[in-house]
């Protein structure tokens, strides 16, 4: 493991099991949701899964573009000007500081 990434995997798993919890509580329903490693499944349904995830990761990157002023309209002209090629979108952050007042 990297010296970089510090990555508690136990640390990790508890919160992904209270945020299980947190799900059953706002479904109050019959369903119970479960890490997939603890469900016995098909071997399509792996990639159900998958794609069911990425999905959800694609929309609320995007809802995150748009919150930046990155809408589809902009997006789209962006992507067709690409056309075939590799795109990166890469963002840059600057701050100047400003002195506002002393306080003692």
């Amino acid at each position: 493991m990297s010296s970089l990434v510090n990555f508690n995997h136990l640390s990790f798993q508890r919160k992904v099991n209270d945020a299980l919890t947190a799900v059953e509580r706002t479904l109050e329903l019959e369903r119970s949701p479960r890490l997939a490693e603890e469900v016995d499944h098909t071997y399509g349904a792996k990639y159900e899964l998958v794609d069911m995830t990425t999905n959800a990761a694609i929309i609320a990157f995007m809802t995150c573009l748009e919150k930046l002023g990155l809408n589809g309209l902009i997006l789209g002209s962006i992507v067709g000007g690409a056309g075939n090629k590799p795109l990166t979108l890469r963002f840059d952050v600057s701050t100047t500081p400003t002195f506002m007042k002393e306080v003692k």
